[in-house]
């Protein structure tokens, strides 16, 4: 090995520099700091520590005990469990037919997209007022100026811009007023039991589905699970007819 790379020796194990990478990376998974000179001597330090205790293990039969045999089986079994899985997972894929094939059977329930609407409002309790500020704004006044000075819904502060939202996300007063606006217009007063309302839109996204490409990825997962849980259960079935099983339950 370079020595350039060789960053520790125990006894006649070498710890090289990509060792301590490798262990950076790890760490970086679950959550520490990486790649500071500080972390990688931290680093290097751990490998050399776990080095240490590993031939401590080793020269006091450690591997010997009973105890330990039981640990060792018991995570072989885990392993080789897990090794039998990914033997069935990895030759299961997913078609582009297939994806499209259950694109269309369940956009319907998956992918509608609903009717959306970019609005903004300037609420008050009192009709009269609301009344004197469309006048206002009739006049040629600053609908956000307005909303800041006037109205009592916190959106005030962003001069009453509400942001995008669904159909059905506000109450039904409010909603039915949209539908009946065009982009760009004020409307109100509009009574809810928030009070009334001064409504302008600003903009509206018709109803449709999201479009395949959108969602290609989250269906070929889907799928992909959907098939991987079928044929696990399928080799079940087929080993209990293999084996004896006996349920108590």
């Amino acid at each position: 090995m370079d020595k350039k790379e060789l960053m520790a020796k125990v006894e006649n194990t070498e710890i090289s520099k990509d060792d301590v990478m490798n262990f950076i990376r790890t760490m970086a998974e679950q959550g520490h700091e990486i790649n500071t000179p500080d972390r990688v001597k931290m680093a290097a330090d751990e490998l050399v520590n776990q080095e240490l205790i590993y031939r401590h293990a080793i020269d006091s039969k450690y591997d010997e005990e009973d105890q330990f045999k039981r640990i060792l089986d018991t995570l072989k079994m885990q392993a080789l469990r897990q090794y039998a899985v990914d033997k069935i997972m990895v030759e299961i894929d997913v078609t582009d037919e297939e994806i499209e094939e259950f694109y269309e059977k369940t956009k319907e329930e998956r992918f509608k997209v609903p009717v959306s609407f970019e609005a903004a409002h300037i609420v008050v309790e009192d009709e009269d007022l609301a009344k004197e500020i469309l006048e206002k704004l009739d006049k040629g006044e600053d609908f956000s100026e307005l909303a800041k000075e006037y109205s009592e819904c916190p959106s005030s502060k962003d001069g009453g811009n509400l942001g995008r939202f669904i159909e059905g996300q506000m109450v039904p007063e409010f909603d039915n007023a949209l539908k009946d606006m065009e982009v760009g217009s004020i409307s109100g007063p509009v009574e809810t039991n928030f009070g009334y309302h001064i409504v302008r839109l600003d903009n509206r996204g018709e109803a449709g589905y999201q479009e395949l490409d959108q969602v290609k990825s989250d269906v070929r997962q889907a799928l992909l699970l959907q098939k991987q849980q079928e044929a696990y259960l399928d080799l079940s079935k087929k080993l209990q007819e293999e084996y004896n099983v006996e349920k108590f339950y």
